[in-house]
């Protein structure tokens, strides 16, 4: 009697199986890096690379943190409490109204002590102010005072600057005076941004990590 011929694939099926099986993990984890390695480049198109992913820990310390980590041009940062358009005066003068922000442009007017302005931008570096009335164009934010928002009724002057905080409690109050409610407190050597300066330099207007404002002797201006 003939015999019918055996044959076993079974055993070759479950190898091939097992070897795929086996190089899944490897595969997930390739995947797995290949889409963080996308989306840190995508981040990095998106919010100006060093503009936000130099500082992370931002993104994770509420709006304010992120509003200063996407916008951080100088004149952005003071413009996120000092709004535009904004009434300021002239301190000193004859002030000089120039065609654009920088002392080589031409002069267009000139402006006496007193003299109210309307601002309607802010330069890049916060240096300087356009305004629209009584004369159109660009003037010195070193010789313009301003009135903080709320019921501070101190004038500063604008301009955004890093510094750290040199007490080890160093206290965020609500008003530049000493009698002004606690907001908070800051440990020797946190970071913060300023954005105005009273005009007799004692106190200054800050906006991260805590807004508020510090007394000018427990800050000093961040090491190069």
């Amino acid at each position: 009697m003939q015999q019918a011929a055996v044959t076993t694939p079974a055993p070759r099926a479950v190898e091939r199986s097992d070897r795929t099986r086996s190089t899944e993990p490897a595969t997930q984890a390739y995947i797995w890096i290949a889409g963080a390695v996308l989306a840190a480049l995508l981040l990095w198109v998106v919010f100006d690379g060093a503009g936000l992913l130099a500082q992370p820990v931002r993104l994770l310390a509420g709006p304010q943190r992120w509003l200063m980590a996407v916008r951080h041009e100088p004149g952005d940062l003071v413009q996120t409490v000092y709004t535009l358009p904004r009434t300021a005066w002239v301190s000193e003068g004859p002030l000089l109204v120039r065609s654009g922000p920088s002392v080589e442009d031409d002069t267009l007017a000139m402006l006496e002590a007193g003299a109210v302005v309307t601002v309607v931008a802010y330069s890049r570096d916060a240096q300087w102010s356009q305004i629209s009335q009584p004369a159109e164009g660009w003037v010195s934010n070193r010789y313009l005072n301003f009135l903080p928002p709320g019921d501070v009724s101190i004038p500063v002057r604008i301009g955004a600057e890093e510094m750290i905080a040199v007490a080890t409690q160093t206290p965020v109050r609500e008003t530049p005076n000493i009698a002004g409610t606690i907001a908070g407190t800051l440990g020797a050597g946190a970071g913060v941004t300023v954005v105005a300066v009273t005009v007799d330099s004692q106190w200054r207007h800050v906006i991260d990590p805590l807004p508020g404002w510090v007394a000018s002797v427990d800050l000093q201006v961040t090491p190069e």
